[in-house]
């Protein structure tokens, strides 16, 4: 995918090796095979102002509200999952990341105050429609390991975003004493320890899953991997997109 040229200033880190890293060799194939995809998420412009400072509000706002719409539907995915989990931990976990996400739209919804934002909700995009559609039903109507599958997305790429962009919000913040880099709070939130202790984890509760499913199983959640993946792309761009639209 192409996208527009951008300020270089304060570029992400550009880096195709986990920063949490695969749970064994099916894992390891998944990212290995949607490194691509990750490429053009970091090659975004969202990423790319994210990480100089430099986005509109409104986009940023934007990508706020549709992440919100998107969210409602992955709280319950997660729930789906934690009933079809076949252990009562690995329910527990889903659960707990169910909770995790409430959080994050509790975050999302203090910045959107911050911001004195009245509505914390935008009609979903046709990228977040489409993307929570496509996990609604890979978590409530397919198998737990195609549920895995398309899930695990969301729980790496933000992290991975977030971590590569924490050099560029260093050196911002170095260059402007005194001031708090404009997206500190998103790369705090999503380079913190709960966040990313609970990527880490669904990183191995996938890699279990995947080994107990049948290799029909595994390539179905395979290529819910890769579409989820191609998702978190567009929903990166949307707001880019959005902005076009009202011009």
């Amino acid at each position: 995918m192409e996208f527009p040229e951008v300020d270089v200033t304060y570029r992400p880190e550009h880096t195709r090796e986990a920063y949490l890293p695969a749970a064994g060799p099916l894992t390891q194939k998944l990212w290995d095979e949607a490194a691509e995809f990750f490429d053009n998420i970091m090659a975004t412009p969202f990423v790319h102002h994210m990480g100089n400072g430099s986005m509109d509000p409104d986009e940023y706002n934007y990508y706020l509200k549709q992440d919100n719409a998107y969210l409602n539907t992955y709280i319950r995915s997660l729930r789906a999952l934690a009933e079809k989990a076949p252990t009562a931990d690995i329910a527990e976990f889903w659960e707990h990341s169910a909770k995790v996400s409430e959080a994050e739209v509790d975050s999302h919804n203090k910045e959107l105050d911050d911001a004195q934002i009245a509505e914390k909700e935008d009609d979903p995009s046709p990228a977040c429609l489409a993307y929570r559609n496509f996990l609604a039903d890979s978590t409530m109507n397919q198998s737990y390991a195609v549920g895995c599958g398309a899930m695990l997305p969301c729980f790496w790429s933000y992290p991975e975003v977030a971590f590569r962009l924490k050099p560029a919000k260093e050196a911002w913040e170095a260059d402007h004493p005194g001031e708090k880099h404009p997206f500190s709070e998103w790369i705090n939130m999503y380079t913190g320890e709960e966040f990313t202790t609970a990527a880490q984890q669904a990183i191995h509760v996938v890699e279990a899953a995947l080994n107990e499913a049948s290799l029909e199983e595994v390539a179905a959640a395979t290529a819910g991997f890769m579409t989820a993946i191609l998702y978190e792309v567009l929903f990166f761009d949307q707001a880019r997109l959005h902005a076009l639209e009202q011009q």
